[in-house]
């Protein structure tokens, strides 16, 4: 099985900048009398922004567990291991 090899503090990073991005909107409506449409505006472009950026850090890590996994598995069943999968 591939070990995750993320930090340990990579789920609070994404929750903060998320809880950032409500914050901001919020402090945009409130303290400098954005309209509701710009605040709200804003929030989902940063929102999609963020997206971009969490698709783009996951997206190669999740090729390269698959690749590690394969390894992992083919080097299992040249010890004379059967996997479960290989059968």
């Amino acid at each position: 099985m591939v070990k995750d090899t993320r930090p340990w503090w990579w789920k609070p990073l994404w929750i903060g900048i998320f809880l950032n991005a409500i914050a901001l909107a919020v402090f945009n409506y409130f303290f400098l009398h954005y309209s509701l449409e710009r605040a709200a505006g804003w929030f989902v472009l940063i929102l999609f922004c963020t997206g971009i950026a969490y698709y783009l850090r996951i997206r190669p890590s999740m090729k390269a567990n698959r690749v590690n996994g394969i390894e992992e598995v083919y080097e299992e069943s040249e010890m004379g291991e059967v996997d479960e999968g290989m059968e």
